[in-house]
């Protein structure tokens, strides 16, 4: 309701032919999701960052979000806990690709903890 209250021109259509992705998920999502996982041993990591574990396996898919378990020393071998895609719009073909690529990375990521 803020958000609407606050900053209604992501709402109109001049709003939304001008405003990015990014600038969505920052204004939406940013701010929710730091303070959930605030002091919580979880880190969230925005942008478009691929985990070492796919890089190991010869795969880059790129996360819009990915929620870091920060229990371990060296923050490359953190293993992904969650990870977000964002969108602008939504399409069918956008959100099967997407869900696709959360799958595989859940996949590689609870592959490296059974193998632990």
């Amino acid at each position: 309701l803020k958000l609407h209250m606050f900053s209604p021109e992501m709402f109109t259509t001049k709003g939304r032919n001008f405003l990015s992705e990014q600038d969505y998920v920052i204004k939406c999502w940013g701010y929710l999701i730091e303070t959930i996982f605030r002091s919580s041993g979880v880190m969230a990591h925005w942008g478009d960052t691929i985990s070492s574990f796919s890089m190991e396996l010869g795969m880059h898919p790129r996360m819009d979000l990915r929620l870091i378990n920060l229990s371990v020393e060296d923050l490359k071998e953190a293993l992904d806990i969650g990870n977000a895609e964002f969108s602008r719009a939504e399409t069918e073909t956008k959100y099967y690709k997407d869900l696709l690529k959360l799958v595989i990375s859940s996949k590689i990521h609870l592959n490296e903890l059974v193998k632990d």
